[in-house]
């Protein structure tokens, strides 16, 4: 029998005992949580660090661009030098959304040449305004020091710039010696291939091929049915119509310089089966006779309006009104003979804004176009429909204003 007196102090060593080994039981039970922890994060961490180990060693790539020249790049960038009119901007937009900005290390004179663009984008994404300016593509231009010090990985220069003497073999040499890739997009040929191509090689520079080709795909998926109808129509002997093109910046009281069929409008009007007036000329622009015109009696015209910064302009865009352009309009069709001529007459006058050229827009051009060359095969496109539905999927800003414009 257990002395009663010991009883006390036995009983007080068996509830240590205990709680010893409940704390013991508690720091196991934790402990093996820990280890369990671990043991399920552990793999996780090797297999990430092995999935990333991997994916670096597969994220090198060459790039051949619209130049020809193959780039060789260790990994996707995330910064660049841009061109804005060159066409990067805006597929970038189509990319990055509103954080497009992250991946602009410096760029020509960002969107101030485009002041109704400035504005729209300056209201929705204000970081745009601290983007380093560093100059436009020209040898006399860009400040190579100032892109050095942006940080930028890669430069996209358009093809047409590129070519320029002082910069393929001045500039370039330059920005490669300090590790920055050049690398050539090339919008404003104005071909489907060039443009694809263009679109494709900025997704894989940044790493985003998936949504580039979204843009790519969306962009053919608006011209291809338009060229593979003008060929057969060709093919099958239908005659170009002739189409007068001027440049909208003078205003009707002066005369601005057309297209031939070699740039932009005029480029683009003979894709879609016209052909310029001025389609032999010796320049890209030449100056217009206003009496080798009127003698011409085109069937269509076509007013190329922007947002010139002058009010007798043809304005187009964001800050343009079809009361506006109607009223201006009226003006040019006023002027000395123009009420003989056969495409007043027959209300066959149209305005398009010289913006969406040369860019990631350029598809909207050549169905509005395409209508007023053929309005019995493509009555059924509207090009404002389709140009609203792109910004909607692809560009961080709300379309507003006028882009295109018929006679009424």
């Amino acid at each position: 029998m257990v002395n009663k007196k010991l009883l006390p102090l036995l009983l007080t060593i068996v509830m240590v005992i205990s709680l010893a080994a409940c704390s013991d039981s508690r720091d196991s039970v934790q402990t093996e949580a820990s280890a369990n922890l671990a043991q399920s994060e552990s793999p996780r961490k090797t297999d990430v660090a092995a999935e990333v180990s991997v994916a670096e060693e597969n994220l090198s790539f060459d790039i051949t661009d619209l130049a020809g020249n193959t780039v060789h790049f260790e990994k996707p960038i995330e910064k660049a030098y841009i061109n804005v009119p060159g066409g990067a901007f805006f597929t970038m937009c189509g990319l990055f959304g509103k954080g497009v900005s992250d991946h602009i290390a410096c760029w020509d004179n960002g969107l101030k040449n485009w002041p109704d663009f400035y504005k729209q984008f300056n209201a929705k994404m204000p970081s745009l305004a601290f983007i380093p300016i560093v100059g436009d593509v020209y040898a006399d231009k860009l400040n190579v020091e100032a892109v050095i010090a942006s940080g930028a990985e890669a430069a996209i220069f358009p093809l047409m710039n590129y070519n320029f003497k002082g910069v393929f073999d001045k500039l370039v040499p330059q920005l490669e010696a300090a590790g920055i890739q050049v690398i050539c997009t090339d919008f404003h040929s104005e071909t489907l291939e060039s443009t694809k191509k263009s679109i494709e090689i900025i997704g894989q520079l940044f790493g985003e091929k998936a949504r580039a080709k979204e843009i790519s795909d969306f962009f053919e998926s608006q011209v291809s049915d338009i060229f593979s109808c003008v060929d057969v129509l060709l093919q099958q002997g239908a005659e170009r119509p002739m189409i007068y093109i001027e440049y909208g910046g003078k205003g009707p009281d002066e005369y601005g310089p057309s297209y031939s069929n070699n740039v932009t409008w005029g480029s683009i009007s003979h894709m879609v089966g016209g052909t310029s007036l001025y389609a032999d000329s010796d320049t890209n622009y030449p100056k217009v006779n206003p009496e080798f015109l009127l003698k011409s009696d085109p069937d269509i015209i076509v007013i190329v309006g922007g947002n010139w910064g002058t009010p007798e302009s043809m304005v187009m865009g964001f800050d343009a009104t079809e009361e506006s352009i109607a009223k201006t309009l009226e003006a040019y069709c006023a002027r000395p003979g123009w009420n003989a001529l056969t495409a007043v007459k027959e209300r066959k006058v149209h305005v398009i804004c010289n913006t969406l050229s040369r860019n990631i827009f350029s598809f909207s051009c050549y169905q509005h176009l395409a209508k007023a060359v053929w309005p019995d095969k493509f009555g059924d496109i509207d090009a404002n429909a389709t140009l609203k539905e792109y910004f909607e999927h692809f560009i961080p800003i709300e379309l507003s204003g006028v882009w295109f414009y018929d006679m009424q």
